[in-house]
């Protein structure tokens, strides 16, 4: 009796099979496998997160596929036909049935993960086990999709055309709403396949900062391939490991590395992602940081290291040396691309909002330049004949009855030679520091002597940074030298000194050449003692004083450090530089030209 049951059983289903095959075209087999698969991983997700939603949604798909089974049961019992009309109903709701659980099981991953009830390796274990389920149902979708099944179930015909066959669809349904269900069902396909082609195959960018003028500005869509540079899965964490093709001076969108979100902001995150990709970058939802400020995410940068080198960057010029050894040479090409002082690259002036290249300061920074090279000299050549004026300052003072009381004094305390760039020198300032050399000459000649002098006891092995930052060092040194002797003279009786000049040179070379511009030209050999890894990078922008890129970590954490660290008296500037890597799994696609 229980053999005939279970015969009578198995009879049933291979009547449904075939019924099923008769009137859809599809193997029973491949429909009734997905269906318990669905079923046993819904329920496995229902356990997993345990929300309201996630229950209501997840009873909802077993709802769905008991009626699937009961239905078809019953159908192939009373033997029922599918007209055109019913085959063509049935087929777009198990479609979309497949795709709506496709949805619901990323989903419900994702939430699971932000929620911290599966770590890493279960997610993407349980994601395989979700894409299993779509591969099973694809048998089901191309054998229902395929245009002679079609045209054997009367909603599409064969047509000839110039002697060559085509289909052409037949309209099955008419009237007003099922012509709006059509263009809701096209608009719901099409969007998925923006999803899909965006996050697999290419992608429309916004550029959101000048970083990358003058090739991209800001409000510039760039066209982005994605296939080859890690592409990732919609709804997911998972992103392919593919990282072919990346090579130096292409430019790269990437995620910002300054920023993660939370996992429980993850399910928001794609929701943002989403409304970005299918209105083509009109509609985003500015992320912001601690400080209120937008954070521009992603970014598009240039690829200026690779793995296994180390960079440095002096007066503008970016130098690269290989882990299999030799010097520091100049990176051949950059000057292609990077917009600054040395550089004959052109820039749209009327669509750059914050210019910082002019051909005033641009002359003034070249001159510095110039002048910096040879300051080693000139300060050298000075230095004896400064410390014997300054050691006989109060014997002049006194030999022409001046007092001390006249200068204009400033509150200063602790007065050194070891000056900050952010100083506004003034004739206060300066008569701070000769009101120093009368009133305490032996003082401050011991320090004085150490700002000229001390500097030469850091002979020894160098890079061209440190020499680079050394002179620079010295230039200040020999201005503020200068400035201060123009200031002293002016008390003496019959002088002509203009103290008012050297202090504005000084003023101008201190703020613009050192404190701004010096970390936007320089950086010190980068990684300090060793190479970039494997699978990491360093990207720049083509504006060079005016991209926040991997030169800073954060535009808010500035430092006051010396210029030159080896001298105990080097002028200190307040610098933002702080240089890092990109990891190749936060590359997002290749930039390949500006579409609008």
């Amino acid at each position: 009796m229980a053999e005939a049951k279970k015969s009578g059983g198995y009879r049933k289903i291979l009547d449904i099979r075939q019924w099923l095959y008769k009137e859809t075209g599809v193997q029973g087999l491949y429909l009734q496998l997905w269906s318990l698969l669905s079923v046993l991983f819904t329920l496995l997700v229902m356990i997993l997160i345990p929300r309201a939603g996630i229950l209501i949604a997840g009873l909802l798909h077993l709802g769905g596929h008991v009626a699937l089974q009961l239905w078809t049961a019953k159908a192939s019992t009373s033997k029922y036909r599918f007209s055109p009309k019913s085959f063509f109903t049935s087929k777009k709701l198990i479609n979309y049935a497949a795709f709506v659980q496709f949805c619901y099981h990323s989903i419900a991953l994702v939430l699971a993960w932000s929620a911290s009830r599966i770590g890493d390796l279960p997610y993407y274990l349980l994601y395989a086990g979700n894409a299993l389920i779509v591969l099973s149902y694809a048998p089901v979708y191309f054998t229902l999709n395929s245009k002679k099944n079609q045209v054997d179930r009367g909603i599409m015909e064969v047509v000839s055309k110039n002697g060559r066959k085509k289909y052409r669809p037949l309209n099955v349904y008419r009237g007003f709403f099922p012509g709006l269900l059509s263009w809701v069902d096209a608009l719901v396909w099409a969007s998925a396949v923006v999803i899909f082609i965006n996050s697999l195959v290419f992608q429309l960018y916004q550029i959101p900062s000048e970083s990358m003028v003058p090739e991209l500005y800001v409000g510039s869509r760039v066209f982005t391939v994605k296939t080859f540079t890690n592409p990732e899965i919609p709804l997911s964490l998972v992103r392919i490991p593919v990282t072919a093709g990346i090579n130096r001076f292409d430019q790269y969108v990437i995620s910002n590395p300054r920023f993660n979100y939370k996992k429980e902001e993850v399910l928001k995150d794609f929701l943002h992602n989403f409304l970005y990709m299918i209105s083509f970058t009109l509609i985003k939802n500015p992320k912001l940081d601690q400080y209120g400020e937008v954070i521009a995410d992603p970014l598009i940068k240039r690829l200026i290291g690779l793995p296994g080198e180390q960079l440095m960057m002096v007066d503008d010029t970016v130098y690269v040396r290989s882990r299999d050894g030799g010097d520091f040479r100049k990176l051949a090409g950059d000057e292609l691309h990077a917009y600054n002082f040395s550089t004959n690259v052109v820039a749209d002036a009327r669509r750059i909002e914050r210019p910082v290249i002019n051909p005033v300061v641009k002359k003034a920074v070249l001159d510095w330049d110039t002048q910096k090279n040879e300051a080693e000299a000139l300060l050298s050549a000075k230095t004896q004949r400064w410390l014997s004026y300054f050691d006989q300052l109060p014997e002049l003072w006194q030999r022409y009855e001046y007092d001390p009381a006249r200068l204009p004094r400033a509150v200063l305390s602790n007065l050194s030679f070891s000056i900050e760039a952010n100083t506004i020198f003034s004739d206060k300032i300066m008569a701070a520091y000769l009101y120093w050399a009368l009133s305490d000459n032996a003082n401050f000649m011991r320090e004085l002597e150490g700002f000229l002098t001390g500097w030469k006891a850091s002979a020894g092995p160098s890079s061209l940074y440190q020499d680079n930052a050394l002179h620079t060092n010295l230039l200040f040194k020999y201005k503020f030298m200068e400035a201060l002797e123009a200031f002293s003279e002016s008390f003496f009786p019959e002088s002509n000194a203009n103290w008012q000049e050297p202090v504005r040179e000084l003023n101008s070379c201190t703020q613009t050449y050192i404190q701004y511009y010096f970390d936007w030209r320089n950086f010190a050999p980068f990684p300090a003692d060793d190479f970039l890894l494997e699978g990491e990078y360093f990207l720049m922008g083509d504006n060079r004083y005016n991209s926040i890129d991997f030169r800073h970590w954060d535009h808010h954490d500035s430092r006051i450090r010396p210029l030159y660290a080896k001298d105990a008296y080097s002028l200190l500037y307040s610098s933002y530089q702080k240089l890092f890597t990109l990891e190749e799994s936060r590359i997002k696609g290749k930039a390949l030209f500006s579409v609008f």
